[in-house]
């Protein structure tokens, strides 16, 4: 996990907006915000105009690159550009705070995203990780995306992201054994009751999940509500 030195550093990078656009639009569901990220860095690797036309239809900016995906002021911005996908990197060159990658693909019929992987230091301020989600979600919705796909990992030490993210509103279809362990066919089903939770926390595991971006879909619902209870949304 991502360590930092000293938190007082750290509290201005982190007040944005997540509801706030590539565009430098507010998406639905929030109010107000801050303009797009300065971004200490940006380098790439391959055609990224090309790959930027493929994905979103135009040429992206440096900062628009940034705020597709929440990068806070400050962020050093790397991306790898590739035929029909590209792959952001986002570090924070001063305290290391967070690690993020994020892929945007658009073969196979399916334009969807991808979070490799979000490291988050276990000090950092509260809702972090879930604003930067939220950001993640809202721009890929607005930009045409259909799905957010990511791997939800457990183990005995950091990782609970098999809990967090079925939290949040991702879904994934549970095997006939586990169906029939768990009484329900997939975690949304699951995720609905009190017993459900508190069963899956205790005995789920690792998993492929998926976010359907749709406006009215069963994830949205969820992550909208989560974020309103939260006082985000």
């Amino acid at each position: 996990m991502l360590q930092i030195k000293d938190r007082s550093q750290i509290v201005e990078w982190v007040k944005y907006n997540p509801y706030h656009d590539r565009l430098g639009k507010f998406a639905s569901g929030g109010a107000g915000g801050a303009p797009l990220p300065s971004i200490s860095s940006f380098t790439s690797e391959g055609n990224l105009d090309k790959t930027s036309k493929e994905l979103f239809g135009r040429v992206l900016t440096e900062k628009e690159w940034g705020g597709l995906v929440g990068a806070p002021d400050g962020a050093a911005v790397h991306i790898i550009a590739r035929k029909g996908d590209a792959v952001v990197r986002v570090t924070h060159l001063k305290d290391e705070f967070f690690g993020l990658e994020v892929g945007y693909s658009n073969l196979y019929g399916t334009k969807a995203v991808d979070l490799i992987s979000m490291n988050v230091a276990s000090n950092a301020p509260p809702g972090t990780g879930t604003k930067m989600a939220a950001h993640i979600v809202s721009n890929a919705r607005v930009s045409g995306f259909e799905t957010v796909r990511l791997y939800a990992a457990r183990d005995s030490g950091t990782k609970n992201g098999y809990y967090t993210w079925a939290r949040l509103g991702w879904n994934a279809n549970l095997s006939a054994r586990a169906a029939q362990d768990f009484g329900a066919s997939d975690l949304h089903s699951l995720m609905k009751t009190a017993k459900g939770r508190k069963t899956w926390m205790r005995e789920g595991f690792g998993i492929k999940m998926e976010f359907d971006l749709s406006p009215s879909s069963p994830s949205t619902k969820i992550f909208n509500a989560y974020l309103k209870k939260r006082g985000w949304g």
